[in-house]
């Protein structure tokens, strides 16, 4: 709870206005359970982005709250403000502000009960929380409720991006990548692996092979090409003996739950933290949502057989029959007919894909791949590739060694065919020949402590640690790097870190070693427990690791507190910043095993505070520009998938602009291979799709394919929109018109292409014509849809805008003569009338009285939409007498329309209409024949915006009038007041908006009269407005406008004793300060031509107010510059 409280407070701009959207939404679980309010609800979400006064609300139990970062009493008054302006208090019994940060010590009953006028009862000290009250209420809880709560918090923010599980999903990513390095053959296995989803319309498909034969390569591939494109959605999960978190069946189910949450756009839903309730779960979505229409859903699971023996055999967590393009592939170790244990439940309802040994010809081509080619010239030898074939049996494991040993022999001119010749036959017996040959050789006497000590260690080694557990000396370690067949089983690096190479080495030689590895490994701990000295960075990586195995909880649990082993971490270790967080779960995990709910609910908050003070070291982008790209990755994987998504994109627009775009052309590739969602469109959250979007569009000159595919993943079309928008602005038109091509709707790819054809122009890239073809092609095509006249308006529109009328006349001419083609007479008309208003917008007016005569006298015009914008035709071509018998036989329509709700829209559209050709009386008897009063009240403000578009402000007011409900009635008021400030005229905007019943309404219409007077220099008539407004922030916004406006004219004394009232205003928000100062002094107009201007007029007052603005900006030398001129 406090690392949550402290992220609200420290939070930066990217996500500030998310976090508290999403504290909204976890706060309904925890109210839920601690208060009992089942059925609280995120308005924001069901009732639409800032519904008025509250946030969360629970009808059944008639509570409401406000969720606010904002303790002050303004805050408090202007939400009791606003429950009293819209009557909630008649639908809410009790409304419960809840502050995120920190309430205040105390309230003013006094301005609160002038507020509530009795209608409803707020009591300061009852009412207004914080997250001491949620902890005083649980407080009072038998254990197992709070563990409840508890668990609430630590799914939803007490982890953050590395909570438990989040482990396995970076160890299957491991797998998948050392799998995927070289492979070869297969390729059968593939087709039979595409050919089930292809033939099946849903089904279980169960791999086997083997042990070593290569069902984790086969698999890894496979979903690494699935992932790369669009034909299905993959979930997977591989089993592995390497770590612990892949051999565990709950972090399976959590792994594939959480992707198939993003399958289903699930984006708040949390995972369980109970196994069983994890596979209920899978069970029931399933079961539940099936497959989304537009993606198949597969689900792979490698390896069965290296599950935890405790939990053999795994049940199937699906269900019996799965849903219609759902599929499941597993895979698991057994000979051909074999049915071991742990396949159990999966081997009746499969379909069987088993294969062996690698065909001879995928053994040559390892042959031809490996190395620099050095064997590829026995790749076509038959003798010698049967040769390798028989000896390793078409082993792949075998092959990968033995296959190493041969290129090693031929670098150093050996005979590699008597080499392969003395070669034994099968796995076992080479590694024992292996392991002899190493003990002939002559090597230090310290050769098998060293091999013993690599075989126990949990990772790598630095030759430090080397050199201080076996006593080796350097030159000792040299005599080890310099023979092969010691370095073949080790990864050895350059700055001298020791590891097998296989895990399964490491685990072979500790059986051969016995005592040695025993002894190596109390050396091992031993050693690490000395860190504070040591300094070691396996120590600081493994240690816990090593005192959890041995079930040293005493230690363990001492060495998660210890503060100073996690600052050690974090200092000795910067690439890897999530270590004092892994540390503190191995120790929460530990706690769980001895099941002691007391040391598990310290590591939770030890925990919070870990995370919270690793990611408060620095963010991503201040990491790479300390030259650390690495760590830059590590803190940007911190993050939830969303914002790592954007700290990604945002570190590789930061290196292409530094010069260095291999590294940001990796860093895209990175991202590219994660599991990425689709970024949400809810408006709470949909800044994270248009920063992607932004992004992307700088980023497409570094690696347009990489680019392409990211779009494709992250963004839904409305995005997609606005990242073809953004590459347009940029010029880059080829990369526009590729995005475009994903834009599923018709309609919006030709208004997309018309803008880049009218940028093409714009920038010299075209001649009109040229530029349009490909847009007026797809339009023609699209003719006979419905809305399409728009587009083709819109691209004539264009034409002339560009300069080129002859070009928008060809343009309607062509679509008149493709409308005349359309086989159904009631749609050809339709578009002649279409065509025809176009023409008359166009000034095409003999043309459009030659489509006008096609039209007049048509049986087929007998329906609303066609009459109506007929009429219109007429009326603009000054038959204002045939129009209106036009209107009128389309009302007279209207009217025998039988469902009321198409009868009220074809009355509003024709009165609209009329409104348009300003036929205003006309409009009013339209709008007036509606019976129902709201849906003529929406008809009149439809006619008040036509009006106010015509500029005839009396007309519109007049039809406000008519208006009964008091809120529509406000609302175009509104709509014409904010009309007449953009054409200048305040006095009338102010007489309007005195018309304006609606409190708030008339407060914003306010607000926005004195911004519009404060930018043209009225600064005495947004002053006087500025002192009727009673709230603090609004007046502020006008203060800020006046700012604004004295900056631009130079005006800097009046303008910073203007700031010091908003500093009065806003005391002591020394943040809003800063932003205040900030815009004065820049006032658009450079930092040093402002000091220069001042410096001429010799204000010095006003110099030694800009210094301090300079310093609080970090503009030290323009400071300094201006301190010397003050003097």
């Amino acid at each position: 709870m406090s690392l949550f409280v402290t992220q609200v407070k420290s939070a930066t701009a990217m996500g500030q206005t998310d976090l508290n959207k999403v504290a909204e939404t976890i706060l309904i679980p925890l109210l839920a359970e601690v208060y009992g309010y089942k059925n609280l609800k995120n308005l924001n979400f069901t009732e639409g982005s800032n519904f008025p006064s509250v946030d969360l609300a629970d009808e059944t139990a008639r509570v409401a709250f406000q969720i606010t970062a904002t303790p002050d009493i303004e805050k408090i008054k202007h939400t009791l403000t606003k429950f009293v302006e819209y009557k909630l208090y008649e639908k809410y019994d009790l409304l419960i502000i809840y502050i995120i940060t920190k309430k205040q010590k105390s309230y003013s009953d006094t301005e609160i009960n002038k507020i509530s006028q009795g209608k409803f009862s707020f009591d300061v000290k009852k009412d207004i929380w914080d997250w001491r009250n949620i902890l005083a209420e649980v407080s009072k809880f038998q254990i197992e409720k709070a563990r409840e709560v508890e668990k609430i918090l630590e799914a939803n923010f007490g982890e953050g991006r590395r909570e438990p599980d989040w482990e396995v999903v970076d160890r299957v990513e491991q797998i998948i990548n050392e799998s995927t390095e070289l492979f070869v053959g297969r390729s059968e296995e593939f087709q039979k692996l595409d050919k089930f989803l292809a033939d099946k319309s849903s089904g279980l498909m169960l791999v086997t092979a083997g042990a070593g034969f290569g069902k984790t390569g086969l698999l890894a591939n496979w979903v690494d090409r699935e992932r790369q494109g669009n034909r299905c959605f993959i979930a997977y999960h591989f089993f592995s003996q390497q770590y612990d978190k892949t051999r565990s069946v709950k972090s399976a189910y959590w792994n594939l739950l959480r992707q198939i949450y993003t399958y289903y756009k699930l984006y708040y839903e949390q995972p369980p933290n109970d196994r069983d309730e994890l596979s209920k779960r899978l069970y029931n979505i399933l079961k539940e949502r099936g497959a989304r229409e537009d993606q198949p859903l597969v689900i792979v699971i490698d390896g069965l057989d290296e599950i935890d023996a405790a939990d053999i055999p795994f049940s199937l967590p699906f269900l019996t029959s799965l849903p219609q393009n759902v599929f499941v592939i597993a895979s698991a170790r057994a000979e051909l007919g074999e049915e071991p244990k742990y396949l159990e439940n999966w081997s009746e309802r499969s379909q069987k894909l088993h294969f062996e040994d690698l065909p001879r010809g995928a053994i040559a081509d390892w042959l031809k791949q490996t190395g620099d080619g050095e064997l590829a010239a026995f790749a076509g030898d038959t003798n010698f590739v049967t040769k390798l074939d028989e000896i390793t049996e078409g082993f792949p494991l075998y092959l990968s060694y033995l296959i190493d040993e041969l290129s090693q022999a031929v670098k150093q001119k050996q005979d590699i065919r008597q080499l392969l010749a003395q070669t034994p036959k099968g796995f076992e017996n080479y590694v024992k020949q292996q392991l002899k040959r190493l003990d002939e050789l002559e090597l230090p006497d310290e050769r098998w402590q060293f091999f013993a000590l690599l075989a126990v260690a949990k990772g790598v080694l630095q030759k430090q640690d080397v050199k201080a557990i076996t006593g080796m000396r350097d030159r000792s370690l040299r005599q080890l790097h310099q023979c092969w067949q010691v370095t073949r089983w080790m990864r050895i690096s350059e700055d001298k870190l020791y590891a097998f190479a296989h895990p399964l080495l490491g685990t072979t030689f500790a059986t051969q070693l016995g005592d040695d590895a025993e002894d190596a490994l109390h050396n091992l701990i031993n050693y690490c427990s000395q860190w504070q000295e040591r300094h070691s960075g396996y120590a600081l990586r493994h240690y816990a690791e090593h005192l959890r195995d041995i079930k040293q909880w005493n230690q363990l649990y001492e060495l998660a507190r210890n503060e100073d082993f996690s600052i050690a971490q974090l200092e000795h270790l910067p690439e890897q910043p999530d270590l004092p967080v892994k540390t503190v779960q191995t120790a929460l995990l530990a706690a769980a095993e001895e099941d002691k709910p007391g040391e598990m609910a310290e590591f939770l908050l030890v925990h919070a505070r870990r995370l919270l003070q690793t990611t408060a070291q620095d963010s991503p982008l201040e990491a790479l520009r300390k030259g650390s790209l690495e760590r830059a990755w590590k803190l940007a994987d911190l993050y939830e998938i969303e914002r790592c998504v954007l700290w990604y994109l945002l570190l590789a627009w930061e290196l292409k602009d530094t010069g260095k775009l291999e590294e940001s052309r990796e860093t895209l590739k990175r991202l590219q291979h994660k599991e990425l969602p689709r970024l949400s469109t809810h408006p709470a959250i949909d800044w994270q799709s248009e920063y992607a979007a932004y992004l992307l569009a700088n980023l497409f000159d570094v690696s347009e394919d990489v680019c392409t595919v990211l779009q494709q993943k992250l963004l839904e079309n409305l995005y997609r929109n606005i990242l073809c928008r953004d590459l347009t602005d940029r010029g880059n038109f080829a990369a526009a018109i590729k995005t475009v091509s994903g834009i599923r709707s018709n309609l919006e790819q030709v208004l997309a292409l018309i803008n880049i054809a009218k940028t093409q122009v714009q920038k010299g890239n075209g001649e009109v014509t040229a530029s349009f073809a490909n847009v007026l092609e797809i339009t023609q095509k699209l003719l006979p849809n419905f809305g399409v006249e728009f587009l083709i308006g819109k691209i004539a529109k264009t034409q002339i805008e560009l300069g080129d009328r002859e070009a928008a006349r060809v343009t309607l001419t062509k679509s008149l003569e493709t409308a005349d083609k359309i086989d159904n007479e009631w749609r050809r008309v339709r578009a002649f009338v279409d065509l025809g208003n176009i023409q008359v917008e166009m000034g095409m007016v003999a043309e459009a009285l030659d489509t006008l005569q096609k039209i007049e006298g048509r049986s087929e015009v007998e329906d609303c939409y066609c009459l109506k914008n007929l009429a219109k035709l007429q009326a603009k071509l000054g038959h204002s007498e045939k129009a209106r018998v036009t209107f009128a036989k389309a009302k007279k329509i209207a009217h025998e329309i039988e469902d009321e709700n198409r009868r009220v829209n074809a009355l509003q559209e024709i009165a609209i209409a009329q409104a348009e050709v300003k036929e205003f009386d006309e409009t009013i008897k339209t709008a007036e024949e509606i019976k129902n009063q709201d849906d003529r009240d929406d008809a009149f403000r439809s006619i008040v915006s036509v009006q106010i578009n015509a500029k005839d402000f009396p007309a519109a007011l007049a039809t406000a009038t008519r208006i009964k409900e008091p809120i529509t009635k406000s609302r175009a008021l509104w709509i014409i007041a904010h009309a007449q400030v953009s054409s200048g005229d305040f006095t009338a905007a102010l007489k309007t908006t005195e018309e304006i019943e609606i409190e708030s309404d008339k407060t914003n219409t306010l607000v926005v009269i004195a911004n519009a007077q404060a930018g043209t220099g009225d600064v005495t008539a947004a002053l006087n407005i500025a002192e009727k407004i009673e709230d603090r922030f609004q007046r502020v916004d006008i203060l800020v406008a006046i700012v604004k406006g004295q900056a631009r004219s130079k005006n800097f004394t009046a303008a910073l004793e203007m700031v010091e009232e908003i500093d009065n205003q806003l005391e002591p928000t020394e943040e809003v300060m800063g932003v205040m100062r900030l815009n004065v002094t820049r006032g658009e107009v450079s930092l040093h031509k402002t000091v220069e201007e001042i410096k001429n007029q010799k204000q010095g007052e006003g110099l030694v107010a800009v210094v301090k603005a300079l310093i609080e900006m970090g503009d030290f030398t323009a400071a300094i510059t201006t301190k010397n001129n003050c003097n």
